[in-house]
Protein backbone atom coordinates (compact mmCIF):
# COMPACT_ATOMS: atom_id res chain seq x y z
CA UNK A 1 0.00 0.00 0.00
CA UNK A 2 2.74 2.10 0.50
CA UNK A 3 2.59 5.34 -2.10
CA UNK A 4 -1.37 4.84 -2.78
CA UNK A 5 -3.46 6.28 -0.75
CA UNK A 6 -5.77 4.19 1.42
CA UNK A 7 -9.81 3.90 1.00
CA UNK A 8 -12.13 2.97 3.69
CA UNK A 9 -12.44 -0.52 2.07
CA UNK A 10 -8.85 -0.95 2.82
CA UNK A 11 -8.96 -1.64 6.54
CA UNK A 12 -9.07 -5.70 6.07
CA UNK A 13 -5.70 -5.05 4.63
CA UNK A 14 -3.63 -3.35 7.28
CA UNK A 15 -1.66 -5.58 10.19
CA UNK A 16 -4.31 -7.06 12.99
CA UNK A 17 -3.05 -7.90 16.58
CA UNK A 18 -4.76 -10.15 18.72
CA UNK A 19 -6.02 -8.63 22.21
CA UNK A 20 -6.66 -11.06 24.80
CA UNK A 21 -9.86 -10.89 26.63
CA UNK A 22 -9.29 -8.61 30.08
CA UNK A 23 -6.36 -6.55 28.37
CA UNK A 24 -6.24 -3.54 27.20
CA UNK A 25 -7.65 -2.81 24.32
CA UNK A 26 -5.52 0.25 23.41
CA UNK A 27 -7.90 2.15 21.78
CA UNK A 28 -7.64 5.24 24.35
CA UNK A 29 -4.29 7.47 24.97
CA UNK A 30 -2.16 6.52 27.89
CA UNK A 31 -2.84 9.09 30.26
CA UNK A 32 -0.48 11.27 31.59
CA UNK A 33 0.08 12.19 34.80
CA UNK A 34 -1.53 15.77 34.73
CA UNK A 35 -4.48 17.94 37.18
CA UNK A 36 -5.64 21.42 36.65
CA UNK A 37 -5.89 22.44 40.15
CA UNK A 38 -7.23 19.38 42.01
CA UNK A 39 -8.93 17.60 39.30
CA UNK A 40 -6.99 14.68 37.24
CA UNK A 41 -7.00 15.26 33.72
CA UNK A 42 -6.54 12.96 30.54
CA UNK A 43 -4.88 14.79 27.53
CA UNK A 44 -7.45 14.11 24.74
CA UNK A 45 -6.09 15.81 22.27
CA UNK A 46 -2.71 18.09 21.18
CA UNK A 47 -2.00 20.49 18.74
CA UNK A 48 1.52 21.98 18.59
CA UNK A 49 3.44 24.17 16.25
CA UNK A 50 6.32 26.45 15.81
CA UNK A 51 5.66 29.77 17.69
CA UNK A 52 7.41 31.45 14.74
CA UNK A 53 6.06 29.32 11.33
CA UNK A 54 4.84 31.72 8.68
CA UNK A 55 6.99 34.59 10.50
CA UNK A 56 9.13 35.62 6.88
CA UNK A 57 11.14 38.13 8.79
CA UNK A 58 11.43 40.47 12.12
CA UNK A 59 10.31 39.93 15.41
CA UNK A 60 6.31 39.82 15.66
CA UNK A 61 5.27 41.47 18.91
CA UNK A 62 4.43 38.70 21.62
CA UNK A 63 1.30 40.38 22.16
CA UNK A 64 -0.31 39.42 19.20
CA UNK A 65 1.35 36.14 18.97
CA UNK A 66 -0.43 34.92 21.71
CA UNK A 67 -3.74 36.57 20.82
CA UNK A 68 -3.48 34.73 17.26
CA UNK A 69 -2.32 31.35 19.20
CA UNK A 70 -5.97 31.25 21.19
CA UNK A 71 -8.04 32.57 18.04
CA UNK A 72 -6.03 29.45 16.62
CA UNK A 73 -7.44 27.41 19.66
CA UNK A 74 -10.92 27.94 19.29
CA UNK A 75 -10.35 27.00 15.42
CA UNK A 76 -8.41 23.42 16.00
CA UNK A 77 -10.91 22.34 18.67
CA UNK A 78 -14.29 23.77 17.33
CA UNK A 79 -16.33 21.89 19.84
CA UNK A 80 -15.11 23.61 22.85
CA UNK A 81 -17.71 25.92 24.95
CA UNK A 82 -15.33 28.25 26.68
CA UNK A 83 -13.01 30.02 25.32
CA UNK A 84 -9.06 28.33 25.55
CA UNK A 85 -7.41 29.25 28.87
CA UNK A 86 -3.74 29.77 28.85
CA UNK A 87 -0.64 29.31 30.56
CA UNK A 88 1.52 32.94 30.70
CA UNK A 89 4.93 32.38 28.57
CA UNK A 90 7.97 33.07 29.68
CA UNK A 91 9.08 36.02 27.81
CA UNK A 92 13.14 35.67 26.18
CA UNK A 93 14.39 39.52 25.63
CA UNK A 94 17.54 40.75 24.22
CA UNK A 95 19.36 43.29 22.20
CA UNK A 96 20.32 42.33 18.63
CA UNK A 97 23.01 44.11 17.43
CA UNK A 98 23.26 45.01 13.70
CA UNK A 99 25.85 46.85 11.57
CA UNK A 100 22.74 48.29 9.80
CA UNK A 101 20.79 49.90 12.91
CA UNK A 102 22.57 49.44 15.77
CA UNK A 103 21.39 47.76 19.08
CA UNK A 104 17.75 46.56 19.18
CA UNK A 105 16.15 45.00 21.53
CA UNK A 106 14.27 42.07 20.67
CA UNK A 107 11.24 40.01 23.01
CA UNK A 108 10.18 36.13 21.85
CA UNK A 109 8.12 33.65 23.24
CA UNK A 110 9.01 29.73 23.63
CA UNK A 111 9.46 28.17 19.59
CA UNK A 112 6.50 25.84 20.24
CA UNK A 113 3.25 26.76 20.58
CA UNK A 114 0.77 23.79 22.34
CA UNK A 115 -3.37 23.44 22.34
CA UNK A 116 -4.67 21.03 24.46
CA UNK A 117 -7.82 19.83 24.76
CA UNK A 118 -8.05 18.37 28.25
CA UNK A 119 -10.55 16.01 29.86
CA UNK A 120 -12.41 14.27 33.46
CA UNK A 121 -14.67 11.95 33.83
CA UNK A 122 -16.11 14.33 36.06
CA UNK A 123 -18.84 17.00 35.01
CA UNK A 124 -17.95 19.92 36.76
CA UNK A 125 -21.92 21.78 36.62
CA UNK A 126 -24.49 19.63 35.16
CA UNK A 127 -24.45 16.03 36.96
CA UNK A 128 -26.74 15.02 34.26
CA UNK A 129 -23.20 15.29 31.87
CA UNK A 130 -21.03 12.62 31.05
CA UNK A 131 -17.75 14.56 31.30
CA UNK A 132 -15.78 18.00 31.48
CA UNK A 133 -13.31 19.29 29.42
CA UNK A 134 -11.02 22.86 28.98
CA UNK A 135 -8.74 24.09 26.30
CA UNK A 136 -5.65 25.22 27.38
CA UNK A 137 -2.58 27.26 25.80
CA UNK A 138 1.30 27.15 26.58
CA UNK A 139 4.13 27.98 25.23
CA UNK A 140 7.58 25.32 25.64
CA UNK A 141 10.88 24.94 24.37
CA UNK A 142 10.14 21.61 21.84
CA UNK A 143 7.99 19.42 20.50
CA UNK A 144 6.47 16.85 22.79
CA UNK A 145 4.82 16.30 25.47
CA UNK A 146 3.93 18.89 28.43
CA UNK A 147 7.26 19.01 30.82
CA UNK A 148 6.90 19.89 34.68
CA UNK A 149 6.70 23.81 34.57
CA UNK A 150 3.34 22.96 32.43
CA UNK A 151 2.80 20.35 34.51
CA UNK A 152 2.87 22.93 37.50
CA UNK A 153 1.19 25.69 35.66
CA UNK A 154 -1.62 23.38 34.88
CA UNK A 155 -2.38 22.37 38.76
CA UNK A 156 -2.41 26.57 39.59
CA UNK A 157 -5.33 26.37 37.06
CA UNK A 158 -9.14 26.07 38.30
CA UNK A 159 -11.21 23.45 36.86
CA UNK A 160 -14.48 24.60 37.66
CA UNK A 161 -13.41 27.95 36.03
CA UNK A 162 -12.30 26.80 32.75
CA UNK A 163 -13.86 23.74 31.72
CA UNK A 164 -17.68 22.60 30.60
CA UNK A 165 -19.49 20.00 30.80
CA UNK A 166 -20.47 17.30 28.09
CA UNK A 167 -21.65 13.62 26.48
CA UNK A 168 -21.26 11.64 23.77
Amino acid sequence: MTGKRPTAADWPSFPVIDVAPGQPRGTEPTPLPLSVGSVAVTLAGLHQTATYAGVLCGMPVPGQLIADALDRAAAHFPAARRPPAFLPPVIRRGIHVSAAFGALPWFGLPAVTSTALLTSPVPVRDPDEIFSCALVVWWQDGFGPPGADVSDGLARLSWTEIAWDTGP
